[in-house]
Protein backbone atom coordinates (compact mmCIF):
# COMPACT_ATOMS: atom_id res chain seq x y z
CA UNK A 1 0.00 0.00 0.00
CA UNK A 2 1.00 3.48 -0.79
CA UNK A 3 0.47 4.81 3.11
CA UNK A 4 3.17 1.60 4.10
CA UNK A 5 5.64 2.62 1.34
CA UNK A 6 5.61 6.28 2.26
CA UNK A 7 6.10 5.68 5.93
CA UNK A 8 8.81 3.36 5.35
CA UNK A 9 10.48 5.71 3.05
CA UNK A 10 10.34 3.56 0.28
CA UNK A 11 10.80 5.12 -3.07
CA UNK A 12 7.96 5.40 -5.06
CA UNK A 13 8.23 5.27 -8.77
CA UNK A 14 4.72 5.20 -9.50
CA UNK A 15 0.82 4.76 -7.72
CA UNK A 16 -1.40 2.51 -9.17
CA UNK A 17 -4.85 4.33 -8.92
CA UNK A 18 -7.02 1.35 -10.47
CA UNK A 19 -7.06 -1.41 -12.62
CA UNK A 20 -10.30 -3.44 -14.74
CA UNK A 21 -9.82 -7.09 -16.55
CA UNK A 22 -12.75 -8.14 -18.44
CA UNK A 23 -13.50 -10.37 -21.62
CA UNK A 24 -14.91 -9.56 -25.15
CA UNK A 25 -17.07 -12.58 -25.27
CA UNK A 26 -18.62 -13.03 -28.30
CA UNK A 27 -17.28 -11.43 -31.55
CA UNK A 28 -16.20 -11.24 -35.35
CA UNK A 29 -13.84 -13.95 -34.19
CA UNK A 30 -10.84 -15.07 -32.44
CA UNK A 31 -8.43 -12.07 -33.08
CA UNK A 32 -11.21 -9.42 -33.70
CA UNK A 33 -11.43 -6.95 -30.93
CA UNK A 34 -14.75 -6.32 -29.34
CA UNK A 35 -14.80 -2.11 -29.08
CA UNK A 36 -17.80 -2.19 -26.26
CA UNK A 37 -16.06 -4.67 -24.19
CA UNK A 38 -12.63 -2.28 -24.07
CA UNK A 39 -15.08 0.76 -23.28
CA UNK A 40 -16.18 -0.95 -20.46
CA UNK A 41 -12.64 -1.87 -19.14
CA UNK A 42 -11.60 1.35 -19.01
CA UNK A 43 -14.56 2.90 -17.71
CA UNK A 44 -14.54 0.41 -14.98
CA UNK A 45 -10.85 1.33 -14.65
CA UNK A 46 -11.52 4.57 -14.36
CA UNK A 47 -14.12 4.03 -11.77
CA UNK A 48 -11.94 2.40 -9.38
CA UNK A 49 -9.04 4.87 -9.71
CA UNK A 50 -11.52 7.40 -8.72
CA UNK A 51 -10.17 9.56 -11.48
CA UNK A 52 -11.63 11.50 -14.04
CA UNK A 53 -10.96 10.61 -17.87
CA UNK A 54 -10.05 14.21 -18.80
CA UNK A 55 -6.99 14.26 -15.51
CA UNK A 56 -5.47 11.61 -17.79
CA UNK A 57 -2.53 13.34 -20.17
CA UNK A 58 -0.88 9.78 -21.56
CA UNK A 59 -2.77 6.33 -22.48
CA UNK A 60 -0.33 3.22 -23.88
CA UNK A 61 -2.19 1.64 -25.65
CA UNK A 62 -2.45 -1.68 -27.40
CA UNK A 63 -1.50 -0.71 -30.75
CA UNK A 64 -0.66 -3.60 -33.08
CA UNK A 65 -0.62 -1.19 -35.91
CA UNK A 66 -3.56 -3.58 -37.47
CA UNK A 67 -5.53 -2.40 -39.72
CA UNK A 68 -8.87 -4.06 -37.69
CA UNK A 69 -7.19 -3.99 -33.82
CA UNK A 70 -6.34 -0.01 -34.08
CA UNK A 71 -9.75 2.14 -35.35
CA UNK A 72 -11.63 -0.31 -32.63
CA UNK A 73 -9.01 0.80 -30.06
CA UNK A 74 -9.31 4.12 -31.31
CA UNK A 75 -13.17 4.44 -30.88
CA UNK A 76 -12.93 2.87 -27.48
CA UNK A 77 -9.99 5.51 -26.59
CA UNK A 78 -12.52 8.41 -28.26
CA UNK A 79 -15.18 7.29 -26.30
CA UNK A 80 -14.02 7.39 -22.91
CA UNK A 81 -10.59 10.04 -23.25
CA UNK A 82 -11.56 11.68 -26.68
CA UNK A 83 -13.39 14.48 -24.31
CA UNK A 84 -11.66 17.39 -22.64
CA UNK A 85 -9.53 20.61 -22.99
CA UNK A 86 -6.52 19.21 -22.30
CA UNK A 87 -4.27 17.23 -24.51
CA UNK A 88 -3.99 13.46 -24.51
CA UNK A 89 -0.78 11.68 -25.72
CA UNK A 90 -1.82 8.24 -27.51
CA UNK A 91 2.02 5.78 -26.61
CA UNK A 92 2.37 1.97 -27.96
CA UNK A 93 6.07 1.07 -27.02
CA UNK A 94 5.45 -1.38 -29.62
CA UNK A 95 6.93 1.06 -32.13
CA UNK A 96 10.16 1.20 -30.05
CA UNK A 97 10.44 -3.05 -29.65
CA UNK A 98 8.04 -5.02 -31.19
CA UNK A 99 5.55 -7.08 -30.29
CA UNK A 100 6.52 -8.76 -27.12
CA UNK A 101 3.77 -11.13 -26.81
CA UNK A 102 3.05 -12.07 -23.24
CA UNK A 103 5.09 -9.29 -21.94
CA UNK A 104 3.60 -6.26 -24.32
CA UNK A 105 1.32 -5.28 -20.47
CA UNK A 106 4.07 -5.07 -18.76
CA UNK A 107 6.50 -3.36 -21.18
CA UNK A 108 3.89 -0.85 -21.50
CA UNK A 109 3.38 -0.53 -17.74
CA UNK A 110 6.97 -0.06 -17.12
CA UNK A 111 7.05 2.84 -20.10
CA UNK A 112 4.68 4.75 -18.48
CA UNK A 113 5.87 4.36 -14.96
CA UNK A 114 9.01 6.16 -16.75
CA UNK A 115 7.11 8.54 -18.28
CA UNK A 116 5.53 9.45 -15.01
CA UNK A 117 8.85 9.68 -13.18
CA UNK A 118 10.62 11.82 -15.39
CA UNK A 119 7.59 13.97 -16.31
CA UNK A 120 7.80 13.66 -20.46
CA UNK A 121 5.88 12.17 -22.89
CA UNK A 122 7.91 9.78 -24.80
CA UNK A 123 7.53 9.87 -28.48
CA UNK A 124 6.45 6.83 -30.86
CA UNK A 125 8.60 5.86 -33.47
CA UNK A 126 8.11 5.34 -37.36
CA UNK A 127 4.50 7.56 -36.88
CA UNK A 128 4.13 9.10 -40.06
CA UNK A 129 0.03 9.02 -40.94
CA UNK A 130 -3.15 8.05 -38.66
CA UNK A 131 -5.01 4.93 -40.21
CA UNK A 132 -7.19 6.51 -42.97
CA UNK A 133 -10.34 5.22 -40.83
CA UNK A 134 -9.12 7.18 -38.02
CA UNK A 135 -10.46 10.75 -37.70
CA UNK A 136 -8.99 12.05 -34.10
CA UNK A 137 -10.08 15.37 -35.50
CA UNK A 138 -12.64 15.72 -32.89
CA UNK A 139 -10.64 14.95 -30.10
CA UNK A 140 -7.75 15.64 -27.77
CA UNK A 141 -6.13 12.54 -28.28
CA UNK A 142 -2.82 12.72 -30.53
CA UNK A 143 0.42 10.67 -31.25
CA UNK A 144 3.38 12.07 -30.14
CA UNK A 145 6.59 12.24 -32.65
CA UNK A 146 8.93 13.69 -30.20
CA UNK A 147 9.70 13.72 -26.43
CA UNK A 148 7.56 16.79 -24.53
CA UNK A 149 7.33 17.88 -21.35
CA UNK A 150 4.57 16.50 -19.28
CA UNK A 151 1.35 19.58 -19.57
CA UNK A 152 1.28 21.36 -16.26
CA UNK A 153 -1.98 20.76 -14.64
CA UNK A 154 -3.39 21.37 -11.15
CA UNK A 155 -3.21 17.51 -10.68
CA UNK A 156 -0.79 14.42 -10.65
CA UNK A 157 0.23 13.24 -13.50
CA UNK A 158 -1.76 10.50 -14.59
CA UNK A 159 -1.67 7.82 -17.01
CA UNK A 160 -3.27 4.85 -18.24
CA UNK A 161 -1.90 1.60 -19.87
CA UNK A 162 -4.09 -1.13 -22.17
CA UNK A 163 -3.58 -4.26 -22.85
CA UNK A 164 -5.58 -7.03 -24.77
CA UNK A 165 -5.10 -10.85 -25.16
CA UNK A 166 -5.50 -13.05 -27.99
CA UNK A 167 -7.97 -14.98 -26.31
CA UNK A 168 -9.98 -11.93 -26.07
CA UNK A 169 -8.95 -10.91 -22.08
CA UNK A 170 -9.13 -6.99 -21.75
CA UNK A 171 -6.97 -4.93 -19.20
CA UNK A 172 -6.67 -1.34 -18.21
CA UNK A 173 -4.65 0.24 -15.48
CA UNK A 174 -4.82 3.63 -14.15
CA UNK A 175 -1.25 5.20 -12.67
CA UNK A 176 -0.30 8.57 -11.00
CA UNK A 177 3.32 9.99 -10.17
CA UNK A 178 4.25 8.94 -7.05
CA UNK A 179 4.73 11.05 -4.36
CA UNK A 180 7.74 13.45 -3.49
CA UNK A 181 9.11 12.15 -0.95
CA UNK A 182 11.84 14.09 1.67
CA UNK A 183 14.96 12.48 2.94
CA UNK A 184 14.82 12.02 6.65
CA UNK A 185 17.59 14.34 8.10
CA UNK A 186 20.85 12.36 8.83
CA UNK A 187 21.72 11.44 12.91
CA UNK A 188 25.31 11.36 12.54
CA UNK A 189 25.60 9.55 16.29
CA UNK A 190 23.19 6.68 15.20
CA UNK A 191 24.27 3.77 14.43
CA UNK A 192 23.29 1.57 11.31
CA UNK A 193 24.58 -2.02 10.43
CA UNK A 194 24.60 -2.46 7.02
CA UNK A 195 25.00 -6.28 6.20
CA UNK A 196 27.11 -7.39 3.03
CA UNK A 197 27.73 -10.54 1.29
CA UNK A 198 30.32 -12.28 -0.46
CA UNK A 199 31.48 -16.03 -1.48
CA UNK A 200 34.98 -15.27 -0.62
CA UNK A 201 36.93 -12.52 1.30
CA UNK A 202 38.01 -10.96 -2.07
CA UNK A 203 34.28 -10.47 -3.07
CA UNK A 204 33.30 -9.56 0.45
CA UNK A 205 35.46 -6.99 0.31
CA UNK A 206 34.85 -5.84 -2.78
CA UNK A 207 31.06 -5.56 -1.99
CA UNK A 208 32.11 -3.45 0.81
CA UNK A 209 34.20 -1.01 -1.01
CA UNK A 210 31.11 -0.64 -3.49
CA UNK A 211 28.84 0.17 -0.63
CA UNK A 212 30.82 2.63 0.61
CA UNK A 213 31.35 4.54 -2.58
CA UNK A 214 27.70 4.61 -3.52
CA UNK A 215 27.82 6.03 0.11
CA UNK A 216 29.65 8.60 -0.65
CA UNK A 217 27.73 9.93 -3.82
CA UNK A 218 25.08 11.52 -4.51
CA UNK A 219 23.23 7.87 -4.84
CA UNK A 220 22.71 8.09 -0.91
CA UNK A 221 20.96 11.01 -0.55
Amino acid sequence: RLTDAVRDGDRVLGVVRGSAVNQDGRSNGLTAPNAPSQRDVMTRALRAADVAAGTVSFVETHGTGTSLGDPIEFDALAAVYGKGETPCALGAVKSNMGHTEAAAGVAGFIKTVLTLQHGTIAPNLHFEKWNPTIDPSSTRLFVPTKASPWPASEHPRRAAVSSFGMGGTNAHIVLEQGPELVPAPAVPEKVTTLVVSGKTQARLAASAAALADWLDSDGAT
